[in-house]
């Protein structure tokens, strides 16, 4: 089946929004080439594009740089980023950081801490980590069965069901090694 054709004007559109949720803007633009002769592109946006398992690992260079002619030397554009601080290591901004969510070296999150909070807490609803760590185990069997067990006895006592409420004291203390 062949792809009705779309004039320039509805490129453009679709360009401007992500193909995947066609609600946020598409910062992410990928054209696959054939070899045999046509190609593909795909409009996305940061989040769709993680969500597809794929991130761009660096950020393009500017387009006034990659259309320069060596005879030119500098860019012909002025360069919108020099005013934008960087980091001292890697010379990483933090606008180049906004295009792929990865810093550059250890020192950029110091660096652009108040930025990189400001992202974080709208991304994630708060600064502070609340899920296991990488490298923890899982919590084990015995400590879920406390938990509930606790869970059980609170409303057993505040229900007032103290024969209920003795059973799993005894079982919480068995769990504990306790007699």
């Amino acid at each position: 089946m062949v792809a009705p054709r779309r004039s320039a004007a509805t490129l453009q559109a679709m360009a401007t929004t992500c193909q995947r949720c066609g609600t946020r803007p598409a910062t992410i633009h990928v054209t696959e080439v054939a070899l045999q002769g046509g190609h593909a592109e795909a409009h996305l946006c940061n989040a769709c594009c993680q969500e597809a398992g794929w991130t761009p690992l660096v950020p393009p260079p500017p387009v006034a740089e990659l259309v320069a002619s060596p005879a030119d030397g500098e860019a012909t554009t002025p360069d919108e980023s020099a005013d934008e601080p960087s980091c001292p290591n890697c010379g990483l901004q933090f606008s180049e950081y906004q295009q792929v969510n990865l810093f550059g070296c250890a020192h950029d999150y110091t660096r652009f801490a108040e930025s990189a909070d400001e992202l974080i807490r709208r991304w994630h609803g708060a600064l502070q980590h609340t899920g296991r760590r990488p490298g923890e185990d899982a919590p084990d069997a015995g400590e879920a069965r406390r938990a509930e067990l606790h869970t059980e006895l609170a409303a057993a006592v505040s229900g007032e069901r103290y024969e209920d409420a003795a059973r799993l004291r005894d079982q919480l203390r068995q769990l504990d090694g306790g007699t």
